[in-house]
C-alpha cells in the first residue's frame, strides 16, 4: 500500500474523507491506495494521489519517503508513505466520490488532537515529519502496533 502526505505552501496537511462504501466509511486519511502489480510504491502513490484528487506529480516535489509496518490481530499491512510538497498555498483538489466525500487542509497540530483519522495516520505523519517525535495517537487501538521500518 502507498499514501502520500501532501503540504501545501502554508504546511497544511491534505486529508480525504472515505465514501460508506469503503473500510473505515467516513473516516478521514491520506490519499492513497494499493500497489498494482510492477508498480513502485512511489508510482502507486502519485498515481492514487491523480485518481483520488486531480493533483498531478509534477505540481509536488518530494520531500521524503518512510515505510511502515501496521500489525493487526488480521492482517499486517506495509505501508510506503510519500511526503510531497507543493509551494503553491491553494491546490485545487478534485474528488473521485467513489472513494471520497469531502477533503480539508489541516494543520499538523490538528491532526494530532483528532480521533475521526483512519487508525495509525498520527503516527504515520509524525514519524514522517518529524525523527523522535513523540505524539499520543488517539486512533491506535491496543491491538495494532505500527513500526517505522525507515
Amino acid at each position: 500500500m502507498a499514501n502520500v502526505l501532501v503540504q501545501n505552501g502554508s504546511s497544511e496537511i491534505l486529508l480525504l474523507q472515505r465514501a460508506s462504501r469503503l473500510v473505515h466509511p467516513y473516516v478521514w486519511g491520506l490519499p492513497g491506495g494499493m500497489i498494482d502489480e510492477g508498480e513502485t510504491a512511489l508510482r502507486a502513490g502519485m498515481r492514487e494521489l491523480r485518481e483520488e484528487t486531480g493533483i498531478v506529480e509534477g505540481s509536488l516535489a518530494l520531500a521524503g519517503v518512510r515505510r511502515f509496518l501496521i500489525e493487526t490481530p488480521r492482517e499486517d499491512i506495509r505501508v510506503t508513505n510519500i511526503h510531497a510538497l507543493s509551494w503553491r498555498h491553494e491546490i485545487p483538489v478534485i474528488l473521485n466520490p467513489d472513494e471520497h466525500i469531502a477533503y480539508k487542509w489541516v494543520s499538523e497540530t490538528d491532526i494530532y488532537g483528532s480521533s475521526d483519522l483512519l487508525p495509525g495516520s498520527p503516527t504515520m505523519i509524525a514519524s514522517t515529519l518529524h525523527d523522535n517525535f513523540e505524539i499520543v495517537d488517539l486512533t491506535v487501538y491496543n491491538d495494532i502496533c505500527i513500526t517505522s521500518l525507515k
